[in-house]
C-alpha cells in the first residue's frame, strides 16, 4: 500500500530535525517498508487533502506557509469519538474479547486510528503513528493556535 506520513508539530521545524526517508525505522516491525521523498507540489496538494478530507471538516485552515491553523470543533469531534469507541466495546462479550471477533479488531483500530485513514504521522516523539498521534496535539489547542508541517513523505508498506 502507498500513502504520506505527514510530520506534524507545535513549532515550527528546523532543518535538522526535519524527517529523512534514509533515517526512518522500517522493515519487519514498521508501519512502513520504505519511504521516500516527494516534490514540493505534492507536499502541498496533500496538506491540503489532510485539512480537507482527513481531519474533522472545518476544524482547520491552511496559511501561506502550509501550517495548519486550529478554527476549533475538537470538544464536539471528541464527543463523537467518545460515542464511537462505546458503541464498539458495546459489541463486546466474553465470547469475542480474546480478539477472535470482528469486535476486537474494530475496537482496535478506532483507538489507534480515529480518523480512519492510511496516513500516518510523526508528532513530535519520533514514532510513525496512526491518527491518534495528531489528535493528541490537536486535543490541547486553542482558536487560532497553528500546527507545523514539517516533512510530508511518501511510504510503502
Amino acid at each position: 500500500m502507498h500513502s504520506y506520513i505527514y510530520q506534524i508539530g507545535l513549532k515550527p521545524f528546523n532543518e535538522e530535525k526535519l524527517l529523512d526517508p534514509d533515517t526512518l525505522d522500517v522493515g519487519e516491525n514498521s508501519l512502513l517498508d520504505y519511504a521516500y521523498d516527494i516534490s514540493a507540489e505534492i507536499r502541498a496538494v496533500n496538506i491540503r487533502i489532510l485539512v480537507e478530507t482527513i481531519l474533522p471538516a472545518g476544524m482547520f485552515t491552511i496559511d501561506s506557509d502550509n501550517n495548519l491553523i486550529y478554527q476549533g470543533g475538537f470538544k464536539i469531534w471528541r464527543k463523537a469519538y467518545f460515542d464511537e469507541v462505546k458503541d464498539l466495546t458495546n459489541a463486546l462479550t466474553p465470547a469475542n474479547i480474546m480478539g477472535n471477533g470482528r469486535q476486537h479488531s474494530d475496537l482496535k483500530h478506532a483507538l489507534d486510528n480515529p480518523l480512519n485513514t492510511v496516513r500516518l504521522f510523526e508528532c513530535g516523539d519520533g514514532e510513525i503513528e496512526y491518527s491518534i498521534s495528531i489528535m493528541h496535539l490537536v486535543d490541547g489547542l486553542n482558536k487560532g493556535d497553528k500546527l507545523y508541517v514539517g516533512s510530508v513523505l511518501g511510504y510503502h508498506n
